[in-house]
């Protein structure tokens, strides 16, 4: 479940970002960044209470130890803007090169507004908007969260299910024959029912560390 969870977690994230839309309004208006669904990608997770705020959006998708549902749980706690909706709108904190950026960004506003440009959150379609945001969510979670795990993925370390031990290695290295052993790397993988690429793999990179593995996941190849 976990390995799913790690394999699917990005593409749901992308997802979500891509079907869902910024709250905020510009004269009273849905956000204009809305009608380019490339410009969504950009949209970012705004915590409504920030004492509520356990992790950010994008550390949760980027590290391993949480899941999709976790991940949801998260996501329904913010509502979403885009990038100046979500400046315009961020808290000040007790920071002064933040505080700086607080005053940068209210004199920006204030030059908006003379020219009859008002950004607001607080409206009926911002609340539409949210509604419909927390509804694609819930939606996305269940339909990858019911997502198999695609036939050619494997987790590295292991192979057809069987996981690789360094036993194994120094066993199939003594087996090669370009180590003077009697099987080539088919007959190794067929002996140990693995993929032959992952036995070609060990044999010419070694056995890896645990602290230099990076990779999660792996392609078979016939």
């Amino acid at each position: 479940m976990q390995l799913k969870n790690n394999y699917w977690k990005f593409a749901f994230y992308r997802t979500v970002k891509q079907q869902t839309k910024c709250v905020g309004l510009i004269n009273n208006k849905e956000c204009p960044n809305n009608k380019i669904k490339m410009n969504r990608i950009a949209n970012e997770f705004n915590h409504l209470n920030r004492k509520q705020k356990s992790y950010n959006i994008s550390y949760m998708v980027s590290s391993k130890k949480f899941s999709i549902p976790e991940l949801v749980e998260e996501m329904l706690k913010c509502n979403i803007l885009c990038p100046a909706h979500h400046m315009i709108d961020n808290h000040t904190e007790n920071d002064s090169r933040k505080n700086r950026q607080e005053l940068t960004v209210h004199r920006m506003v204030e030059e908006l507004e003379l020219n009859n440009i008002s950004s607001s959150l607080n409206d009926s379609l911002t609340f539409k908007l949210h509604s419909e945001n927390l509804n694609v969510i819930k939606k996305l979670k269940e339909e990858y969260l019911s997502k198999p795990l695609p036939e050619k993925i494997t987790k590295v370390g292991e192979s057809n299910g069987v996981k690789i031990t360094p036993k194994m290695y120094t066993q199939w290295v003594s087996l090669w024959t370009r180590n003077g052993g009697q099987l080539s790397t088919y007959q190794i993988a067929n002996m140990y029912a693995v993929q032959r690429n992952t036995v070609y793999r060990y044999l010419t990179i070694g056995y890896p560390k645990e602290t230099t593995r990076k990779f999660v996941f792996s392609i078979k190849r016939k």
